[in-house]
């Protein structure tokens, strides 16, 4: 593992994108990507995690994961999926067993070189992204939650720290969402996060927010669900509007704040 901790310079020529919970839907991104006139040379594409698991574009991930303009944190399908790679190169797990921790076993199809550049691409994840943004406030990313009471700088040094509680915490945590605990975080201006489909935690048809935290993942790989890609910089107004009324069943795409064409 590379780095636990992530953090970025503002974007000063394009615009900062995020999107969470791919779960292995690439070209569903991609096409969101063209919808909003996405410039690689000068916008940046952030992920609140999750990239593997249930979507039929896995053959896409490695060239994804190093592309220059795109970055993610890890969340709890990443983690699982990094350490079942590991005992499947090791000969230590046969690919089926991913199907015993509710991995779909899209790793089938992918031979043992590719999954093994994809294990050391997924180590590379940090666990949180901090943006600094052009007003000169921070912007955060986790895939999960901050532990309850913990400032984001504390957290940050409990994961420098190699603290597992905390990074059980930010990968699979969801005490804020369950008890609708309206609480900020201290230190840090805003926070995206995934893992919580907001559909069935807080039965809203897009983003929602609790204190300074916005929870972004709208559950494309389920029935009814989508991908939501917004603007870092969006107001949370502009993030919550509701979701167009006449939006096509099979569009599985929604933008949030992002104004197109350029």
């Amino acid at each position: 593992m590379d780095c636990f901790v992530q953090t970025f310079p503002p974007n000063t020529r394009g615009r900062d994108l995020i999107t969470t919970d791919i779960h292995g839907h690439i070209r569903r991104l991609y096409h969101a990507l063209q919808r909003a006139d996405f410039d690689p040379s000068r916008d940046r594409v952030f992920s609140a995690g999750d990239m593997v698991n249930r979507g039929p574009d896995h053959d896409l991930l490695l060239s994804l994961l190093r592309e220059k303009w795109f970055f993610s944190v890890r969340g709890n399908h990443d983690d699982m999926a990094l350490a079942y790679i590991s005992n499947i190169l090791n000969g230590q797990k046969n690919k089926n067993d991913l199907l015993s921790v509710g991995l779909h076993d899209w790793t089938d199809d992918i031979q043992d070189d590719e999954l093994s550049k994809i294990a050391e691409e997924i180590s590379k994840l940090p666990y949180m992204i901090e943006i600094e943004q052009k007003d000169h406030k921070a912007c955060g990313i986790v895939h999960a939650e901050v532990p309850l009471g913990q400032s984001w700088q504390e957290c940050k040094r409990k994961i420098l720290a190699r603290d597992q509680e905390t990074i059980l915490s930010l990968t699979y945590g969801r005490e804020r969402a369950q008890n609708n605990i309206n609480a900020r975080v201290e230190g840090i201006e805003r926070i995206f996060v995934g893992h919580s489909d907001v559909r069935y935690t807080f039965r809203k048809d897009g983003p929602h927010v609790l204190g300074n935290i916005v929870y972004i993942e709208t559950g494309v790989s389920v029935p009814q669900g989508y991908l939501t890609l917004a603007d870092i910089c969006a107001t949370n107004d502009e993030l919550m509007r509701p979701r167009r009324a006449k939006a096509p069943k099979h569009d599985k795409i929604e933008l949030r704040g992002i104004a197109t064409p350029r």
